[in-house]
C-alpha cells in the first residue's frame, strides 16, 4: 500500500512539475492556447455523486492509476465534462448579461475551465493546479493560488479576471443543462397570455417565448409550445418530449435547450429565427405599465379549489381547498392554467368550481 502511495505521489508530482515547466506565465484567456476538442454533440447530463471526490485514471508502467483531482464540487455553476462548444451554447441565452459563467470540467484534461460572458462573447479561461506539500493548489495566475475551485471562484465573484484580452467580474451562474426552466425563454403562461405578450408594442420578428403546452399532453406524452412572431403575425409550434428526447416536426434533440439554441441560427418558419427570448420581466423592465391582461376584454377567471391537489409534475400546480386560483384559463381536456401563490401550473377542472370577484 506504501508502495502504491508513493507511485501516485509521484504521478501526481510528475503532473505538476509538467505544468510548473509549461507555464512559468500562464496565458490566460489567449484563444488559441484555449482550443479543445469538441467531438461531443450531444449534451451531457452532470452525473457528478457529491459524496465522492472526482477522479481521473492514468497510465503508469502499463497499470492504470487513479488521481484524485479535487473534492466534488456541489455548486449550480459546475458542470461536470462539459465540452467547449456545449459551455457556448448554454451560455448563449446570457450574452446581454457581462460575467455569466459556469465551471466545467473539460473533457481531455485533468483541469477545469471558466466559460463567460464579456463584452456579449463567450470566453474561456483554464483553472491551473499545482502541488505545493502534498496539498494542491488552484490559480489562473501564479502570483494568486487558492485551496479550491469554489475558493477560487468565490474570489472572483468579487474581483475581476485580468488579463491581455479583458477584465471581467463572474456575475450569474449559469443552471446546468437539464435546467430549463430557468432559462429566460421559458414561461408558465397560457397561449392567451402568450399571444398577448408578443403582440406588445416592444416585440419584434423573431421574439419568442416556451411554455408548457395548452393541451398539456399527447398520446400520453408532455407536450409544449414555442410562440414566435414572425412577419407582425403570432404562431404557435409544438414539441413533444418523449423520455428525454425533445422532437419538432422531424427533427429530435436531447435536451429542449439544445432544440431552442439550433433554431436560433436555423430558420424555424418562413426565413424567422429564434432572436429574441421573452418573459414578464422583460416586457416590464421596457414598459412599466405593461400588464397581461389589459387587451382582455372580459375579466379573467378565478376559481376556488373544492378539493385539494398535490402536482406530480413540474408544469403543475399544487393547492389545499378553499385556495383561490386566479387567471385562470380553461383549456380543452379537463385540464385548467391559473395561478397561485406566485406560482402558475396546470390542474384538473374538477378539483374547482368558478366564483365571481366583485
Amino acid at each position: 500500500m506504501k508502495k502504491e502511495k508513493q507511485v501516485l505521489f509521484n504521478q501526481v508530482k510528475l503532473l505538476s512539475e509538467k505544468d510548473e515547466a509549461k507555464e512559468k506565465e500562464p496565458n490566460v484567456g489567449d484563444p488559441e492556447k484555449m482550443k479543445e476538442p469538441t467531438e461531443k454533440k450531444i449534451l451531457p447530463i452532470d452525473t457528478l455523486l457529491f459524496d465522492q471526490p472526482l477522479v481521473k485514471f492514468f497510465i503508469l508502467n502499463n497499470s492504470a492509476v487513479a488521481l484524485t483531482l479535487f473534492s466534488p464540487i456541489p455548486h449550480s455553476w459546475f458542470h461536470a465534462e462539459l465540452t467547449r462548444e456545449d459551455a457556448e451554447m448554454l451560455l448563449d441565452d446570457y450574452q446581454h448579461i457581462p460575467g455569466a459563467f459556469l465551471v466545467r470540467e473539460t473533457t481531455r484534461s485533468i483541469h477545469c475551465a471558466i466559460s463567460f460572458i464579456f463584452r456579449r462573447m463567450c470566453n474561456h479561461v483554464m483553472i491551473h493546479q499545482k502541488l505545493e506539500r502534498d496539498n494542491m493548489k488552484f490559480y489562473l495566475h501564479l502570483d494568486l493560488k487558492f485551496d479550491s475551485i469554489i475558493e477560487l471562484i468565490e474570489y472572483y465573484r468579487q474581483y475581476p479576471i485580468i488579463t491581455l484580452y479583458f477584465s471581467q467580474v463572474l456575475t450569474i451562474a449559469v443552471p446546468k443543462i437539464d435546467a430549463y426552466e430557468a432559462r429566460p425563454w421559458f414561461n408558465y403562461v397560457s397561449k392567451m397570455e402568450a399571444e398577448l405578450m408578443l403582440k406588445s408594442d416592444v416585440s419584434l420578428d423573431g421574439t419568442f417565448l416556451v411554455r408548457p403546452s395548452s393541451q398539456g399532453f399527447e398520446d400520453g406524452k408532455e407536450a409544449f409550445a414555442i410562440t414566435l412572431r414572425a412577419n407582425d403575425k403570432i404562431h404557435h409550434i409544438r414539441i413533444i418530449k418523449d423520455r428525454e428526447q425533445f422532437t419538432i416536426g422531424g427533427d429530435t434533440f436531447d435536451s429542449l435547450i439544445e432544440l431552442i439554441y439550433y433554431y436560433k441560427y436555423q430558420p424555424i418558419y418562413h426565413g424567422t429565427k429564434l432572436a429574441h427570448p421573452i418573459n414578464k420581466e422583460i416586457l416590464e423592465q421596457k414598459n412599466p405599465h405593461w400588464h397581461p391582461y389589459d387587451s382582455i376584454k372580459e375579466p379573467p377567471v378565478t376559481v376556488c379549489a373544492s378539493y385539494d391537489f398535490k402536482a406530480t409534475g413540474a408544469n403543475e400546480l399544487s393547492f389545499q381547498r378553499g385556495a383561490l386560483i386566479t387567471n385562470v384559463e380553461k383549456m380543452e381536456g379537463g385540464l385548467w392554467i391559473g395561478e397561485y401563490k406566485g406560482s402558475r401550473g396546470w390542474f384538473p377542472a374538477s378539483y374547482v368550481r368558478e366564483i365571481q370577484i366583485s
